[in-house]
């Protein structure tokens, strides 16, 4: 009795094992996978967001973020002096736009409300859908801190850095 009891046992086991393995030919693997670089649709968003975190944010523990950075790579080293020193570049409207736009809604909220746009989309594109977005409800007054914000900081600090950063 007990080997017909093992039989059983060992004929359910090795069903399971076979029925559990499967042709690796039938596969068919996607050779159309294309890894698109960096969208200015989530850059211009994410970049202005961590001008806001590295500088205004987290002022207090600014020394933090500068190790941070510091100790991550040489790139990133570099990266945070241009965060601080585009910062610093800017005048108080600007400071206080960056302030206000990033105080109202998460970067996330922002992101989230381009994410469909094309990843070849614009300048004026992303700003237009920021700008329009029901799901932000933007005061009248948020709607010109962002159109005025992003198009400054695209056009006097981010577009060139953000191409030269793209090339690599």
């Amino acid at each position: 009795m007990n080997i017909k009891r093992l039989i059983v046992i060992l004929n359910i086991l090795s069903i399971f094992i076979l029925t559990g393995c499967k042709n690796t030919k039938d596969i068919n693997y996607n050779s159309d996978i294309k890894v698109n670089g960096p969208s200015l649709k989530i850059s211009l968003i994410q970049t202005a967001y961590e001008i806001y975190t590295t500088n205004i944010e987290n002022l207090s523990n600014n020394s933090t973020y500068e190790n941070l950075y510091n100790n991550t790579s040489r790139d990133a080293k570099k990266h945070y002096k241009w965060l601080t020193k585009t910062y610093n570049s800017m005048d108080d409207d600007m400071k206080f736009k960056l302030k206000n736009i990033f105080d109202s809604n998460s970067s996330w909220s922002y992101t989230n409300s381009v994410i469909n746009l094309d990843d070849n989309a614009s300048v004026s594109d992303i700003v237009d859908t920021l700008i329009s977005s029901k799901n932000l409800s933007l005061s009248s007054d948020l709607q010109n801190d962002i159109d005025v914000f992003f198009n400054y900081f695209y056009n006097d600090y981010f577009k060139s850095y953000f191409n030269k950063e793209k090339s690599f």
